[in-house]
């Protein structure tokens, strides 16, 4: 076994400790009233929203090693741990509910990729949740319309700012 392939299994057991200290040391959740009303629950099907970083992809939706100290040196090693941009839309159902210090996360698996937790209050105001609005969910309209602005500014049509002074101005913002 060559060396490069023995630190990067070292390296991933590493993260894997890492990641089941943080989640032993975080509270855990029967249930949560999100800021905007929504009751979250486990086993309930949430709807991911739109990614909201200047690339399409989220920023607040991605695998435990982006909370870990081991974050960056992953990220450098070329993985991503944010979520695509192409998951748009997509029901997942919630397997559990952390709060640790006064953020609550909302962990879901997607199939043949793995774990994934939600940063439930940041994704809710940057509508990566759709359920994003003070008064509920966006409209089909307005999520397809999301998703266009998105597109846009990942294919380079408008500028990253203009993405988000026309996200603001649909949002009410």
């Amino acid at each position: 076994m060559s060396i490069r392939l023995s630190l990067l299994i070292c390296c991933l057991f590493g993260i894997s400790l890492v990641i089941n200290i943080q989640e032993v040391m975080a509270q855990q959740l029967d249930r949560y009233q999100t800021s905007n009303g929504l009751i979250l629950l486990p086993g309930d099907t949430m709807s991911i929203g739109v990614g909201s970083a200047d690339n399409g992809n989220f920023q607040y939706v991605y695998t435990g090693v982006a909370l870990t100290i081991l974050g960056n040196l992953v990220i450098e090693e070329g993985f991503d741990p944010f979520l695509q941009g192409s998951f748009a839309g997509e029901p997942v159902v919630i397997k559990k509910l952390r709060k640790k210090d006064d953020t609550v996360f909302a962990y879901f698996t997607l199939p043949d990729i793995g774990m994934y937790m939600v940063d439930v209050e940041s994704a809710i105001s940057t509508c990566e949740l759709s359920y994003c609005r003070p008064d509920g969910y966006l409209s089909q309209q307005e999520f397809e319309k999301l998703i266009m602005i998105n597109n846009a500014a990942i294919e380079g049509r408008i500028t990253p700012e203009k993405r988000v002074e026309l996200r603001n101005e649909m949002m009410g913002q």
